[in-house]
């Protein structure tokens, strides 16, 4: 992932732009956003300088699932059940969309981690047999000030 970041730069109109040719995505984020180099998920994960929200970024290639007919259903099943026996996630929200064209699941509530509530949206989108999984997670109060529209993802 290449950071580009242009100038001048001031709060309102600055924005960071990374690029994963591996994994095929350019994301423009508001502000200026850093990498997570330590994180040792298996996503790109970038956050704001105060880390009060963090854009998580994962590539799935070739799930086996959406092989299948039944594919695209059995992985949206597996994942809502995933979050419904998990006691640290609270849903509002778990929606079938659209996105370019493209289904995506949309997953939106709050989880508690470390002790700690954060608010988060969750897109799965589904290309082909591939998954990209975009997750924004913002601690409370952060979740006006941090406005999704002005990101742009393209995969």
């Amino acid at each position: 992932i290449t950071p580009k970041t242009p100038s001048p730069l001031t709060k309102e109109s600055a924005s960071s732009t990374f690029t994963s040719d591996t994994a095929g995505y350019s994301v423009t984020l508001p502000f200026v956003w850093q990498k997570d180099a330590d994180n040792p998920a298996a996503a790109d994960i970038f956050s704001d300088k105060e880390k009060n929200v963090q854009v998580a970024i994962q590539f799935l290639p070739n799930d086996p699932r959406l092989l299948e007919v039944s594919g695209k259903a059995d992985v949206i099943n597996d994942n809502k059940k995933a979050y419904e026996n998990d006691q640290k996630y609270e849903i509002n929200k778990f929606n079938q969309t659209v996105w370019n064209g493209l289904p995506v699941v949309e997953v939106q509530g709050a989880f508690t981690e470390k002790g700690e509530v954060w608010d988060f949206a969750e897109y799965e989108i589904f290309f082909g047999s591939q998954i990209y999984n975009i997750r924004i997670n913002t601690k409370p109060g952060y979740q006006k000030s941090f406005d999704p529209s002005r990101c742009k993802c393209d995969v």
